[in-house]
């Protein structure tokens, strides 16, 4: 099982995070292995997982926590395939985001290569992909 984890500082509001990150359908643009994602119904959506050379559909539940500042998802069937943000007001300007992902390998040989091959930091990507977007506006 892969957990990846990562902190970062953002120049940007943090209502303007939380009004990026509520679009769940965008969060393709800057998770990793995250291909698509269709909303079924309120808080219910398909995650298209890319892992190995193959696209997964994964049925996801997102709550979304305001008063925490918190999103989380988690995979409805499957193999593991949840997160978690959270957001915390550094200053007027300054947002913290913490991401934690955790996935399971799907397969025999996913499962010894995740065994087998050091973990990379995806997470921390993941999140300099989110502020690009954020400061791109």
């Amino acid at each position: 099982m892969s957990r990846q984890e990562s902190t970062s500082v953002v120049r940007v509001p943090l209502a303007a995070v939380e009004s990026k990150l509520s679009a769940v359908e965008d969060w393709p643009q800057f998770l990793i292995g995250l291909a698509g994602v269709d909303k079924v119904t309120h808080g219910r959506y398909q995650f298209h997982v890319k892992h190995g050379g193959h696209t997964f559909d994964v049925p996801v539940a997102v709550t979304v926590d305001a008063r925490d500042h918190r999103f989380a998802w988690h995979s409805q069937e499957g193999p593991k395939w949840d997160g978690e943000v959270k957001l915390t007001v550094v200053d007027g300007h300054h947002t913290k985001v913490h991401l934690v992902t955790i996935a399971e390998p799907r397969g025999f040989g996913a499962s010894v290569a995740d065994m087998v091959v050091a973990a990379k930091d995806e997470a921390t990507v993941d999140l300099q992909r989110l502020e690009a977007l954020l400061t791109a506006d």
